[in-house]
């Protein structure tokens, strides 16, 4: 994720767990890919089995309730993806 297999780079994950929502924060060193072209394809389809990448934007999209991207000024992304409690849950 984001480290370009560079194992010594940090990834940093960060999980809240309410009872309205969870919300996972994932930051790296990596410029990051831009999500309006992953999306840009069918969000409904998974990219094929034989494909590299992209199967993280593609559950972002099917799960998410909320998606924020940042890029920070010293470089690295971080990323916020939030998933809402539906009717009946966290109760």
């Amino acid at each position: 994720h984001g480290s370009r297999g560079d194992g010594s780079e940090l990834v940093r994950i960060v999980c809240h767990v309410e009872a309205e929502a969870v919300t996972l924060e994932v930051s790296d060193p990596g410029s990051g890919k831009d999500p309006e072209i992953a999306i840009a394809r069918d969000p409904t389809e998974p990219p094929p089995l034989d494909a590299a990448r992209g199967r993280g934007l593609f559950l972002i999209n099917r799960l998410a309730t909320r998606f924020d991207r940042e890029i920070g000024v010293e470089g690295g992304l971080r990323i916020v993806v939030r998933r809402e409690a539906e009717e009946g849950e966290g109760e």
